[in-house]
Parts: C-alpha cells; structure tokens; sequence
C-alpha cells in the first residue's frame, strides 16, 4: 500500500508512506486517530520500520471492543506521539474537527507531538464527494485547519510544512 494517485497528483496523506514524513524514534508510543481498513498493516509498517509501538482508534474500520480499549489508552495520555492521516479534510462539520483533535491531544504526555496529514484536493474550498472513493472532501488549504488545531493546542507551538501536507502541534 503506497501512494495513490488522484488526478495526477500523489496524495501522501494517506497510506503506509504518509507516515514516512516524520521523525519516529524507536520505543516510542504513537495514538493513531483513523487509519481505516489498512490499521494491522500501518501497525505492523511502524513497529517494523520505526520500532514504533501504534494504536489505532477507527469509528469505521475498527470494532467497537478494540476502539473502547484504544481510546481508554488514549485518554490515560501517555502517548508520545499521535497521528491523524487524512481525516480532518473528509470531515464536513468543525464541531466534529475539534472533537477529534481534543482527543488526539488527550492522548499525548506533556511534550508530545501530533502529526495532521491534510489533503487539500483542489484548494477552492468546496465541499465535494470524490469520485474516486466514496468519501467527501473539504478541499481546504492546509492553513484553513491551523485555527482549530491551535484553539486546541493553546500552549504548544504549531509548524506547517504544505509542501508534506502536514501540519505538527506540541502539547507543551
């Protein structure tokens, strides 16, 4: 499972790669929030690759037994790292947005860092469902999520790298 290809465009937000972007220390714990139907796979991709222990938290994909179990992990906040690829551009309602990104931030010790993965599709900011997958897209800039993320992230500091399509917040 690598990149996939939208309209001549390589998404990264996705997939086994889009982890690929940051800079894993080995032992460490990461929180991810919706990797979907491919969670065993990106799992086994971290631990193998980074030495990374994940775990998955997935309304859609996951059961409802393992996702309780995650996200009592998560809200214990004692992960290093936590991971949202993808998710916030398909999710139309910001109320929902920032639920999302409070756990994320619950998940993590103080000192933690969290990792958004955004896709931007055409950046015209037009809600649309995408033809090539049965899924909707914001079609936001990358920018146009920083205010939720730092009405969340109040005292950490947040850096946007568009070219990765990756926003990171500290949870100082």
């Amino acid at each position: 499972m690598g990149n996939i290809v939208i309209g001549g465009d390589i998404d990264r937000t996705i997939g086994i790669k889009a982890f690929n972007d940051i800079q894993w220390r080995r032992g460490r714990r990461n929180f991810d929030y919706g990797s979907g139907k491919n969670y065993k796979i990106i799992t086994d991709y971290l631990l193998k690759r980074f030495g990374v222990i994940n775990i998955c938290y997935d309304p859609n994909f996951i059961s409802q037994e393992e996702n309780k179990k995650s996200l009592q992990l998560a809200l214990n906040g004692d992960f290093d790292t936590t991971t949202s690829m993808s998710i916030l551009n398909v999710i139309k309602d910001k109320n929902k947005r920032l639920d999302i990104i409070k756990i994320m931030k619950s998940s993590l010790k103080k000192g933690g860092v969290a990792y958004f993965k955004i896709f931007q599709g055409d950046k015209k900011g037009v809600w649309k469902k995408n033809k090539e997958y049965i899924y909707y897209q914001n079609n936001k800039k990358i920018e146009e999520y920083i205010p939720e993320i730092k009405s969340v992230f109040t005292k950490g500091g947040i850096k946007t790298y568009p070219n990765k399509s990756l926003i990171i917040a500290w949870n100082n």
